[in-house]
């Protein structure tokens, strides 16, 4: 568990948990060993050649609403543009 929690991935290397290692947190988790080996499998991404494996830039979504709405020329703009830009934002900013 201290691997899941302090990798940068979110997940063990490979080579940092063996089938020991599954076969410990199945029995302590009651799960079969498979299925703890699929669970690991399923939370690794697999690099395409097109992607680079490096984290992707964060967006700073407060800093870009600030930005949209400093630049927009309009005297006055509705709630619901502001509201609608703000949840766009956010649902960028949430996304990895």
């Amino acid at each position: 568990m201290w691997i899941w929690l302090h990798n940068k991935n979110g997940f063990p290397h490979p080579k940092a948990f063996s089938s020991k290692h599954v076969g410990q947190l199945g029995r302590v988790l009651g799960l079969s060993k498979s299925a703890i080996a699929k669970a690991i499998d399923a939370s690794r991404h697999v690099y395409t050649a097109r992607e680079k494996p490096t984290p992707h830039a964060t967006l700073d979504a407060f800093r870009n609403f600030v930005e949209i709405i400093e630049h927009d020329r309009r005297q006055t703009i509705s709630r619901s543009y502001v509201v609608n830009l703000a949840k766009r934002l956010y649902a960028g900013a949430a996304r990895k």
